[in-house]
């Protein structure tokens, strides 16, 4: 799935071609039970196991007001062919700058002002360094070193690579290797596939709608967008 900022709104676009059933796309957040109970109400999703669904939907606004939506505008929304329940979501879940356009979520409080006014950066929470200036809040054992002195990095438990990289938390166990040796995938919880030679791949890859398991078995009794999409 692709997902791309459009004047005025955030739009899902690109979401399938003429004609394909739409499966799963990964969007990094866990699906709210509603919206995908709301999918099942209207038909448009099969049942098994739910893995992420294909909408923009990085808060509980936005989970809530796509569960609202019609029937027909889910479909259409899913179809590419009706944008209107996304750009209502926008309207009432998106951070709106003082000039009245919107930015995604995810971009408010990164230390870079998205708005013309910076008011996506105002009030957020900051970082006192040790020789008293601030950082943004998410300063704090990033590996940036924000503060001039330093303070900012300081008494962090990073993960060392046997090459003496140094990884944040978030980066182990994510199921990409970045130590060169791949220690910090070592240990951590997988999926085990089927198939003989014991295949395992990350939990993330579990209903993600990418089969990654040489016998697909990581896909396997998972939900499935079920609607057909027709036209040009």
């Amino acid at each position: 799935m692709n997902q791309k900022l459009r004047t005025g709104a955030l739009v899902l676009v690109g979401l399938m071609v003429a004609g394909c059933v739409v499966v799963f796309a990964g969007c990094g957040r866990e699906p709210s039970s509603s919206l995908a109970a709301r999918l099942q109400a209207c038909g448009l999703l099969t049942g098994g196991e739910v893995g992420d669904l294909p909408f923009y939907a990085p808060s509980s606004c936005y989970e809530r007001c796509l569960a609202a939506g019609a029937c027909y505008e889910l479909e259409g929304a899913l179809c590419d062919a009706n944008v209107e329940l996304l750009v209502r979501c926008d309207q009432r879940c998106a951070f709106h700058c003082s000039d009245g356009s919107l930015i995604g979520l995810e971009r408010t409080c990164d230390g870079r002002s998205d708005c013309a006014d910076a008011s996506d950066e105002a009030g957020c929470p900051t970082f006192r360094c040790r020789n008293g200036a601030t950082a943004r809040g998410g300063a704090r054992c990033d590996l940036r070193g924000d503060c001039v002195d330093g303070s900012d990095e300081e008494g962090c438990a990073y993960f060392e690579c046997d090459d003496g990289q140094q990884l944040p938390p978030e980066r182990v166990c994510d199921g990409y290797p970045h130590c060169s040796d791949r220690r910090d995938e070592e240990g951590c919880p997988v999926f085990r596939c089927n198939s003989g030679g014991g295949q395992v791949v990350s939990p993330d890859a579990r209903c993600d709608g990418t089969p990654q398991c040489g016998d697909g078995s990581d896909e396997r009794g998972c939900a499935r967008i079920s609607v057909m999409c027709t036209g040009s």
